[in-house]
């Protein structure tokens, strides 16, 4: 009963997540575009387009069986789902000029700090204000 209880709480909330994401989207001026359900974000190589018939949840690496790409289940779910959204986009006959906040596989895999960075001018001014006081 509890389980049941809250997967609908959980359900509903992700809802509200999905619309206000909407609305903050459409009063900006964007365009957010919510990728099937049963898009294979997970099972699909990002590299090659190669579509696997099965992958277990608790598989989180995987090699494909085409093009010999390793991937995170993770970070090649988020490729996908990426790319999806654009090519929906583009089907709709809309222009993509960019897409910010991708950090390339390469950082990832030699452990660079991929966070973004505390602006210099904030640190300056920030003890600019220490001092003076």
């Amino acid at each position: 009963m509890m389980h049941c209880l809250a997967g609908a709480i959980a359900d509903a909330s992700f809802g509200r997540l999905l619309r206000m994401i909407s609305y903050k989207a459409k009063r900006e001026g964007k365009k957010f575009v919510q990728v099937g359900t049963f898009f294979p974000s997970s099972k699909k190589c990002s590299e090659c387009g190669e579509t696997l018939k099965e992958l277990d949840l608790d598989t989180r690496k995987w090699t494909c069986p085409r093009c010999g790409a390793v991937h995170d289940r993770d970070v090649n779910a988020a490729k996908n789902i990426r790319e999806e959204g654009i090519r929906m986009c583009r089907a709709e006959g809309l222009s993509v000029l960019r897409c910010r906040g991708f950090v390339p596989d390469h950082q990832i895999a030699r452990g660079d700090d991929v966070r973004p960075r505390q602006a210099e001018a904030v640190v300056g001014e920030a003890r600019s204000l220490a001092q003076s006081r």
